[in-house]
């Protein structure tokens, strides 16, 4: 009887360390990318050699997500995702900003948008409710590359009625990036349904963004560096495949 009851603890022990392997997952998340601070601000009098940041007119965007996930214990782990969102310029309010600084009458239109995509790493905690519903405390740095807005801008001035038309390239630079955030995750036999607000920020150093002038005769190519520093709050909705 006492061999019978040790072979039955030795298969299920095995059957549970069996499926404590099943820690590694690989999933997608997406959402809305809301953005915070200079990188929303829509005041052009910030465009100034002496601001810490500039105005980056952006407006709630996309942010993608693909996430290594591997638990180290019950509810330690470490998460790696490849980052990629964008947020679209807010071209009436750009528009409208620049023109009460220049005292004149301008429209903007934006050919391309804020970009970012990079890899970050880092630890999280799981709290557990029940075996398959728990909450995800989740920390993360890494690097990223960031693409500038593009942009052309043209009106005339209010006071000679000049004709004004300036085009703004797109630049790339590298920088350091930090996201927290929280979630809820919720686990079947072979999938997780994840649900996540995370907080992100880094500071992005543009160096010699060309741009051309037409205003002036004949037309000049400028170039300008400024600091822009971009802090968002993403909200994903993901799922993920359990291995």
């Amino acid at each position: 009887m006492k061999t019978k009851v040790l072979l039955l603890l030795i298969l299920v022990s095995s059957f549970t360390y069996g499926q404590s392997l099943r820690r590694t997952s690989l999933g997608v998340e997406i959402g809305a990318s809301i953005p915070f601070g200079d990188y929303a601000s829509t005041d052009a009098n910030n465009f100034s050699d002496s601001s810490a940041s500039y105005p980056g007119f952006a407006k709630t965007g996309m942010v993608i997500r693909m996430v290594f996930e591997h638990r180290l214990t019950h509810n330690l782990g470490i998460q790696a995702d490849f980052l990629f969102g964008y947020n679209n310029v807010n071209q009436l309010a750009m528009g409208d900003s620049l023109g009460s600084k220049l005292d004149a009458n301008l429209s903007l239109t934006a050919t391309r948008p804020w970009n970012l995509g990079g890899l970050l790493v880092g630890p999280f905690i799981r709290i557990p409710f029940t075996d398959e519903f728990s909450m995800i405390i989740r920390g993360k740095v890494g690097g990223v590359g960031i693409y500038s807005p593009e942009y052309k801008v043209v009106g005339t001035s209010n006071e000679d009625q000049s004709k004004l038309e300036y085009y703004q390239y797109v630049n790339k630079t590298f920088s350091f990036i930090w996201s927290a955030g929280a979630g809820f995750q919720y686990r079947l036999s072979n999938y997780s349904l994840n649900l996540y607000g995370d907080y992100f920020g880094t500071t992005a150093d543009f160096v010699d963004v060309t741009g051309q002038d037409w205003s002036i005769k004949p037309p000049v190519e400028t170039s300008m560096s400024f600091r822009q520093k971009i802090n968002a709050l993403s909200i994903t909705f993901g799922i993920s495949y359990i291995f």
